[in-house]
């Protein structure tokens, strides 16, 4: 008795060794009829070039590493350097506190000054990305400011870059995903502002 179940557990071991090796062998690169070409080892190993980068450590506060960029001022000497200022504002609507905190706390207080400076210096200029607290904000506005806004959109003092209702991640973001948002933020600044936004502005997304 005890012999027939030795050779019964025996068959059953063989019996899945033999289907272990057969799923080993179907998956093998070399035999697959689904793989064309298989590349057992890279040119570049990004891990490796990450490790022999060179990184200061200053202490800047929250993003401390970078690099010691110095300029020779004689390089320009024949043609100047040209800087271009771009005034905005890039304002999570969630990251360390809720969509109504910053809200509340931070962004209502940069559009009011957006309104108010834009109205004293016409030559100055101011790009928004993020409709979500733009339509927020407006919400809040009276007829008056409403206008005030409409004609610094007319002479192009004040830009929408994007336009969507957020300034998504492009990495860990599914795609559709990000045309759902940027469809939500572009249809609110047509119905509410007849208004279509020309170029991108991506300053803080990872995954670019």
């Amino acid at each position: 008795m005890k012999e027939s179940i030795r050779i019964q557990i025996q068959d059953i071991d063989n019996m899945l060794t033999a289907k272990r090796n057969a799923n080993e062998s179907s998956m093998n690169f070399e035999t697959c009829k689904n793989v064309t070409s298989f590349v057992d080892e890279t040119v570049i190993d990004t891990e490796n070039i990450y490790n022999e980068l060179k990184f200061d450590n200053p202490n800047g506060g929250a993003w401390k590493q970078g690099w010691n960029i110095e300029i020779d001022e004689s390089r320009f000497a024949a043609e100047k350097l040209k800087v271009f200022v771009v005034p905005h504002s890039h304002n999570d609507p969630g990251w360390t506190k809720t969509f109504e905190q910053y809200l509340n706390e931070q962004t209502r207080n940069i559009l009011n000054n957006m309104l108010q400076y834009l109205g004293q210096k016409p030559r100055m200029s101011f790009i928004w990305a993020e409709t979500s607290f733009f339509a927020a904000w407006w919400e809040t506005l009276n007829n008056i400011d409403r206008e005030k806004v409409r004609t610094l959109i007319n002479s192009g003092q004040l830009e929408f870059v994007n336009g969507g209702w957020v300034m998504n991640d492009e990495a860990n973001t599914h795609y559709s995903a990000i045309i759902t948002q940027m469809i939500e933020g572009h249809q609110w600044l047509k119905n509410n502002l007849n208004y279509k936004p020309r170029n991108s502005w991506a300053i803080d997304p990872f995954g670019m």
